[in-house]
């Protein structure tokens, strides 16, 4: 290919005018379409990196901008014009530029990789120099290492850790295969950050290689590369993510794999599925296939949820079947909700027991995937009936309904006046109890407290509740205000020795 032709491509490739993976490979020895004289017209200001251009014209090769007419465009018209002056312009002309685009205090980041791309091929120490001690440094030390790794990486070595680390996200970002030859040159702690870039566009044309290094090197294999090793060979894709992910770990392997091959194969997704132990990674198929079947087959979806064996499985499927309708259809999500918890009542709390040597148990509390998002999608649509649906009858049921007290909570402090409607509304004394509760201690933060005190005079007698509870508004009432504390007190329908005992803990 013709340097002018390599030069265009890489300049309208990062104005964003080609696709990204083209534009990485620019400068690393791949061939790349040669597409000179044509020119991509630009898109317009606004438009997607990816928005297909439906007729591109054909423009001069060659640019007829001069330093002046670049500096009298704005953003939005810079891009594709520089990327074209670019081609031909001297060290000294970019210098130039970038002197009068620094003084402007403008910065677009196409812009700077677009300079710093084309000036560290031609005067990589003037351009360095130029970034040293900006914001721009780091895009420097990159676009030098996608021109010349080895020189790049010596250079960033020699000047400084953080230097080391830029050089290094440029090597793997546009250079895997120099990566894979040269790692062990590469300063420790700035190894990560070559990883990391090297995540973006991965060497899906050489996945053997890149297995061969993650394994050697103790890294996971980047995320682009094992989406190609999904698509080419998923057993071993499978097999990858299941040895490198770790008991215990976070890792998204096997979530990433299924999500994938479901999109691409259920059938081979259902088969290795079927091959595989109870356990997590089952799990995780199973839900990626329940996954792709609610969006091609709903009713089946629905259908599947009700059949299952398991509860929290169910659960999982009625949320996730929910999750889908919840703004479109919230009766219907209602109505899903409702099956879930019929067939889950403790979805939104599934206790995982853990039993100590010494005999001795404890657990902790983990929500189902989807069900919480669910139920949160149903309180914003309808939080009464939300509250219906969550609240169970009786005290030993209620005061261990994470449901009840979450929702409550939250209802009661968004709007005070529509739980209380809904207290009043409640003929099971247990919840009307622990709503009144709520309601009172939510008047005194918000400083309400002659209504507080009058849904304290509300509660039962019997155990002393209404006592305990006049008691502690009154005492709060009277840091704020003891005379207007006393003179309610004074008012209230009270046996005379509850009063008087209030009094003395009140009276200044």
């Amino acid at each position: 290919m013709k340097p002018s032709t390599t030069l265009l491509l890489a300049g309208l490739c990062a104005a964003g005018l080609l696709t990204g993976f083209a534009a990485r490979r620019v400068g690393s020895g791949t061939p790349v379409p040669d597409v000179s004289p044509k020119v991509i017209t630009p898109p317009i200001a606004g438009e997607s990196r990816t928005t297909p251009v439906s007729d591109p014209e054909i423009v001069p090769s060659r640019s007829t901008d001069t330093l002046e007419s670049l500096a009298a465009l704005d953003d939005a018209n810079l891009s594709a014009r520089l990327a074209l002056w670019l081609v031909d312009a001297s060290a000294a002309d970019i210098a130039v530029f970038w002197k009068g685009r620094a003084a402007r205090n403008s910065r677009r980041d196409v812009v700077t990789d677009l300079v710093f791309l084309n000036w560290t091929r031609l005067d990589p120490h003037a351009a360095i120099a130029a970034a040293e001690g900006s914001p721009d440094a780091e895009n420097a030390w990159r676009a030098w290492a996608c021109n010349d790794p080895a020189a790049a990486l010596a250079a960033a070595i020699a000047a400084g850790p953080d230097q080391a680390r830029a050089a290094a996200s440029g090597i793997g970002e546009f250079h895997p295969a120099w990566l894979r030859q040269h790692f062990q040159e590469i300063p420790e702690d700035a190894r990560y950050s070559a990883h990391i870039s090297l995540g973006k566009w991965g060497d899906s044309g050489n996945l053997a290689e890149m297995i061969r290094f993650s394994e050697e090197n103790g890294q996971d294999l980047d995320a682009a590369s094992f989406d190609s090793l999904v698509r080419s060979d998923p057993s071993a894709a499978f097999a990858w993510a299941m040895k490198n992910t770790k008991p215990g770990s976070y890792s998204d392997l096997i979530d990433r794999f299924a999500s994938q091959l479901a999109e691409q194969d259920t059938d081979e997704l259902a088969r290795l599925a079927a091959l595989t132990p109870a356990g997590s990674a089952r799990r995780k198929m199973d839900a990626a296939l329940f996954a792709h079947l609610l969006k091609t087959d709903p009713a089946a979806a629905i259908e599947q949820a009700k059949s299952a064996d398991i509860p929290r499985v169910a659960a999982e499927r009625f949320a996730a079947v929910g999750l889908s309708v919840v703004k479109t259809n919230p009766g219907q999500a209602f109505e899903l909700a409702k099956s879930l918890l019929e067939k889950c009542p403790d979805a939104l709390r599934v206790m995982n027991m853990i039993q100590k040597p010494t005999g001795s148990g404890g657990g902790s509390g983990t929500s189902v995937p989807g069900v919480k998002a669910l139920m949160d999608g149903l309180f914003a649509s309808d939080p009464a009936r939300l509250m219906d649906l969550v609240t169970p009858a009786g005290k030993r049921d209620l005061y261990n309904s994470y449901g009840f007290e979450n929702y409550s909570d939250e209802w009661v402090n968004r709007d005070v006046t529509a739980f209380s409607d809904w207290v009043q509304q409640q003929a099971d004394p247990a919840v009307r109890l622990a709503g009144v509760e709520k309601v009172i201690g939510q008047l005194q933060v918000d400083g309400a407290y002659h209504d507080a005190a009058g849904w304290a005079m509300d509660l039962p007698a019997e155990n002393g509740k209404r006592f305990y509870s006049v008691n502690t508004v009154a005492e709060n009432w009277a840091r704020k205000d003891p005379a207007a504390a006393m003179e309610w007190l004074e008012a209230a329908d009270l046996p005379a020795h509850e009063k008087a005992r209030i009094q003395s803990r009140i009276r200044p």
